[in-house]
């Protein structure tokens, strides 16, 4: 979850910061797109393209996550005198 609202606020800022300066921003893991930023040249909007790329994102997320809690886990199993 936390890597998930991580990886949407980067997105939002970086959706922000391209609208503002006019410039195009391309961000991908390898060959596989994660967002795409560009600038309509007629009306000066912008185009945001979430790519397939970010299920690669959430799931490397949730795989820390899980280490993470694994690793908590342990750490709480191995200390002495603890309350149940």
């Amino acid at each position: 979850m936390a890597a998930g609202v991580l990886a949407y606020t980067v997105a939002t800022a970086a959706v922000i910061v391209v609208a503002s300066s006019g410039s195009v921003l391309d961000l991908g893991l390898g060959p596989v797109a994660v967002l795409s930023v560009d600038q309509l040249p007629h009306d000066g909007g912008t185009v945001t393209t979430l790519g397939p790329g970010l299920i690669v994102v959430a799931l490397v997320g949730g795989l820390a996550n899980a280490v993470a809690a694994f690793v908590i886990a342990r750490r709480e199993r191995r200390r002495p005198g603890r309350a149940r």
